[in-house]
């Protein structure tokens, strides 16, 4: 688990499917130490494990990534630079499974996209 420690969630509402929140990365963090030395980047597969975290919180579930229909990282998120980020997720539970959308951005700029699914961890 990534939150309070990687990140942590500065603001935060959800309600009828939508999740908007602004997290703040601990630029002091372990991983930062090898992704990359002198150059700290948020690597994608946390971005996609908040995502999963923050789903998580509001749903009351323990979930696991089941389809990534589209991932897509288009800007790259230094901590140092930008230490919060916007977080805005859409999810539906259709049958079993939770679809979700999240776009990670701040301002005009946007960082990351996703669209997939994640389904309660040990759902057969």
């Amino acid at each position: 688990m990534l939150m309070n420690d990687f990140y942590t969630v500065v603001k935060q509402e959800s309600g009828d499917g939508l999740i908007n929140a602004t997290i703040c990365f601990n630029k002091e963090h372990s991983i930062f130490k090898g992704h990359f030395p002198g150059l700290p980047i948020v690597p994608g597969v946390c971005m996609v494990q908040l995502t999963r975290e923050l789903v998580e919180q509001v749903t009351t579930q323990s979930l696991q990534l089941t389809t990534a229909d589209s991932i897509k990282f288009l800007s790259v998120i230094n901590p140092e630079i930008n230490p919060e980020v916007n977080i805005k997720i859409t999810y539906l539970l259709q049958q079993h499974e939770h679809v979700v959308q999240a776009t990670i951005s701040l301002e005009s700029t946007i960082f990351f996209k996703f669209k997939g699914a994640f389904v309660k961890h040990g759902y057969n």
